[in-house]
């Protein structure tokens, strides 16, 4: 009925089974070089230097020849493009206040046992705790210092639910 089309590959890449024993030996060549300085840079390898060194001691000259090609294909193909470099995720910096104001709410809700209230996706506070982290955003408080963003990520409140108490204290003044 039916005869399997075979799918037409691109490029010229071969599968594992189609290379010849000496590319397979090249490749050994080249991963035993690359885990030799690997090592001299201080990376951990294992025991691997060792399993290809053993492989790879009697490689031909031939061999070294086509693992050197194959070592220059690799660097030219793994070359960045043209166009800027990509950027470093920044660290996020912490502001020096915001770990006095974590232990604060941490100490609080230990001597206040359901200050903060966990269930599957929403968090319960107590008034107390409400009004306990507003005093810690007030000129004179721990985190008079830190931006919103921070405070909430100091206090661990979401962002959202901190504007909102704050905007709902105002609205009472």
């Amino acid at each position: 009925m039916g005869s399997k089309k075979k799918r037409k590959r691109r490029g010229t890449r071969k599968t594992p089974s189609e290379f010849t024993d000496m590319e397979l030996e090249a490749l050994q060549y080249l991963t035993w070089q690359q885990l030799e300085q690997m090592e001299q840079e201080g990376q951990p390898v294992g025991d691997w230097t060792t399993t290809f060194k053993v492989r790879c001691a009697d490689a031909t000259p031939a061999v070294k020849k086509l693992a050197a090609e194959f070592g220059k294909i690799l660097s030219e193909k793994s070359a960045r493009g043209p166009g800027r470099p990509p950027e470093k995720a920044a660290e996020k910096r912490l502001h020096p206040d915001s770990y006095k104001v974590a232990v604060a709410v941490r100490d609080y809700t230990f001597q206040n046992p359901g200050a903060m209230v966990i269930k599957g996706e929403r968090h319960r506070y107590s008034d107390g705790f409400r009004t306990f982290v507003l005093s810690l955003l007030k000129d004179d408080g721990l985190a008079r210092n830190l931006t919103l963003g921070e405070a909430a990520d100091a206090t661990s409140i979401p962002y959202n639910t901190l504007t909102h108490w704050l905007s709902e204290a105002r609205r009472r003044k």
